[in-house]
């Protein structure tokens, strides 16, 4: 029997931004869960883009850089830890322009990525924290 399910999750709110994320489950024999984010700015009522935030396109290449750094990083510690980089075929190199984020309640910028996108399936869904000190340098 297939199952399907949807959870909106509020992930954050506060004064100036409200970020969710709608969750989609899907099961037949085994399972995926996939993420769609929304984040709001509440006092401009629009919707936050990694495109919108930043100027100019470097924003793209900063930001992959400091995740691939933060692999290397988690793989050091954790040597289970396996992220697709430093191979030959599919290699993670660069997020999309319209990656998957949202803000945390240190109003950091969190980069999401689903099952199998950046791991393999046993590592589910991976998430990267962009420090302040990197998305300061890029905002608009």
């Amino acid at each position: 029997r297939d199952l399907f399910s949807i959870l909106i999750e509020v992930i954050n709110e506060n004064d100036d931004v409200l970020s969710l994320v709608i969750y989609n489950y899907y099961a037949q024999g085994s399972s995926n869960t996939t993420r769609k984010f929304y984040n709001i700015d509440k006092k401009n009522q629009t919707v936050l883009t990694l495109e919108g935030m930043f100027k100019g396109s470097d924003y793209v290449n900063v930001i992959s850089k400091n995740i691939i750094s933060q692999m290397r990083e988690r793989t050091k510690k954790n040597p289970e830890d396996v992220y697709w980089i430093d191979g030959e075929i599919d290699d993670f190199t660069k997020i999309k322009k319209d990656q998957g984020f949202y803000i945390n309640d240190e109003n950091e910028i969190v980069i999401c990525f689903d099952k199998y996108e950046v791991a393999p399936g046993s590592s589910g869904l991976v998430e990267f924290t962009i420090p302040k000190d990197v998305t300061k340098k890029l905002m608009k």
